[in-house]
This record gives C-alpha cells, structure tokens and sequence, in this order.
C-alpha cells in the first residue's frame, strides 16, 4: 500500500468523499486476505485488465526489494510499446487486488485465457461516447479507473471520425485521449489536456502511441515540430521525476546493501541557444548508473570542465562500456571511463 498517493489522493477530495475513500482502501486490506476464488469458473466474471506504467512497476519492485519483501505484482502479461504494460486484477466490490501468477497456475489457466476473459468483462461495462474537445481532439467520459484499460480495445479507438492514424495517451487511469495524427492543431490541444490531467493524483504515463498495423507503438516525438513541444516538455519532466524516484530508491537500497555505485541524477536545463534538454553527469573513475538523457557530461577530473556529448554519440562509440540494467525507466552500469581520444571524437561529431 502507497500511503503517499492515498494521502495526494485525499487532498484533492472534498471530506466526504475522502471518508469514502479510506472506507473503500480498509476494505480493500480485509478483502485482500479472504480467500480468493477456487476456480477460473468463480472468478471470469470479476476479473478486469488494467493498463499500468512498467516505470511505477518497477519502482514497487525495487521498493519490496528494499524492504525485504515480495511485491504481489509480477511482470506485466502484455507489453504496450516501451512504457506500458497489462496486469490482470479481481474487482470485487469494495477492492481490486492484482492477480499473481501462482493463482493462474492453480486454476490452471494461461494469462492469454484469463486476459480473454477480462477483456469481456471490460468491454460488457456500460457503454460511454468519446468526448469531442476540440477539432481531431477526443477524451474518454467512463471515468471509472478503467478508461486507461480501454486502450485495448482499439475498435472504440478506430471508430473516431480521424483523417489520420489514431495517437493516444493515458495520462491517468481515468482518462484516454485520442488525437488525430493527421492535424497538427489536435496534437499541440493533446499535449496541453495531457499535461494539465497529469497535475491530477496519481499520474500514469506521458507516453505518446499511435496505432498501427500490429496494434499501438510508441510513438517518438521531434522538439523541432511545434505541435509536439508540449509533448516533449511533459515527457521530460515526467521522466526527471521517475529517474529521482528511482535514484531515491536505489541509493536507500545501496546505503543496506553496501553497493557504492553513484546513481547519476537528471538534470533539466533551459539554454537560450540550443534550447531545454536533459544530462547526466558521467565521472572518471566511478561505478555510475547513467539515466537516458539528451547528453552525457564527461568529467575527467573533479576540477576539469565538462564535456557534453550527444546521447547517440556516445552510446555510438563507447556504447561498449555501457550495460543496461533492464529496468523502467532503464539505466545504463558504467565501469570505465572512455579514452580521451574517444571522447574528442564524440565531441566532434
């Protein structure tokens, strides 16, 4: 349990409504430890999808990890481009509780076959129109928090009127908005409804997807293009705010473990020239974890200048040197430092 996002949660609520809320979180702990449903057959009819960030996964995973205990949530079933995921949960009436895949087993059912079911049950829920909030701009009205789940039922998605392909975000569980690609006007409306939900209690992702021949991708956005620069900005301060999340729960799990790795921060800077970009400090000499950042700083020594290269140039020519961690957001273990020579020649690129 997250008291933090409970707690943000409630400020937003009138104190009815948060008496309601905290009634429905004390039954959702007393529910959780009753017995589950025997069989596939007892529990199809509750069972429901839910679309959730990989990023906040693994942050509970490195949470539990931190505590010493098992996180209930294993890896998602289905991938959603890089950022997204698809769990499955029981909704019961005053709780929803992840499903693990032990309880699978002992039904003896694969995930294909229970995601099958949820997805029945998702799409048999009252049907709701998309809301029209401007030209090629639409958002979802169901509210429930499972309008971000209905993500996967891209016939709702496709039966917009839009001239171009669909591109969607799920900026909270209760909120899917679908843009028309084709028209400039609705993607710079999307990036500014995006970022005012993602002020709401518990944001889920800033990742922009676009549908395509085999389903949603990711889709990579240019801060050259005008429409997008509200996009990009949200998905940077986004992922700032992840990586310090991460790094906190990485230096907590160092300081028990004794791991004197540096987990290099974020930072965000807004250059009258070259414009707002993101860097990462990379040290002569250190065990560093480097984010994904615009550029890397080269440091040499403590007191040497440092030297700013391009993220593709660097993992171009001392990608070698770097290891992913296979994390969310993912995280590169450096153990050496590239040769002076190798850096000039990234500079000069």
């Amino acid at each position: 349990v997250f008291l933090g996002n409970i707690f943000a949660t409630c400020q937003t609520l009138t104190r009815s409504v948060q008496r309601q809320q905290i009634a429905g979180l004390v039954h959702s702990l007393v529910e959780a430890t009753e017995t589950l449903p025997a069989t596939f057959g007892q529990a199809r009819a509750v069972l429901m999808p839910l679309v959730r960030s990989m990023a906040d996964w693994h942050a509970m995973q490195l949470y539990g990890e931190q505590q010493g205990q098992a996180v209930a949530m294993g890896p998602p079933g289905i991938r959603i481009g890089e950022e997204l995921g698809v769990w499955l949960a029981l909704d019961r009436p005053k709780s929803l509780s992840h499903l693990k895949a032990s309880t699978l087993d002992s039904w003896a059912v694969d995930f294909a076959t229970a995601f099958a079911a949820a997805e029945e049950t998702l799409r048999a829920r009252p049907a709701r129109p998309f809301e029209r909030r401007d030209d090629g701009l639409y958002a979802s009205s169901w509210h429930d928090a499972y309008d971000s789940s209905r993500l996967l039922l891209a016939d709702l998605t496709r039966s917009l009127p839009l001239d171009g392909a669909p591109v969607a975000m799920v900026p909270n569980r209760d909120w899917l908005l679908v843009a028309d690609g084709a028209k400039p006007a609705a993607m710079e409306r999307l990036g500014a409804l995006a970022t005012e939900i993602f002020g709401l209690p518990r944001p889920l992702s800033s990742v922009v997807l676009r549908l395509g021949p085999q389903g949603w991708e990711t889709m990579p956005l240019d801060p050259s293009r005008p429409e997008q620069r509200l996009l990009v900005a949200l998905q940077r301060r986004d992922l700032a705010g992840r990586y310090a999340e991460q790094k906190r729960l990485l230096d907590e799990l160092h300081q028990t473990t004794g791991d004197s790795v540096f987990v290099a921060s974020v930072f965000q800077v807004d250059d009258a020239v070259a414009g707002p970009y993101t860097i990462a400090v990379w040290g002569n000499g250190a065990r560093v974890l480097l984010p994904r950042v615009d550029r890397i700083g080269f440091k040499d020594t403590p007191e040497a200048p440092v030297q700013q290269v391009p993220w593709n140039e660097a993992a171009s020519l001392a990608g070698s040197l770097m290891r992913p961690m296979g994390w969310f957001p993912e995280r590169w273990l450096v153990e050496a430092y590239p040769e002076p020579a190798v850096i000039a020649q990234m500079a000069k690129a």
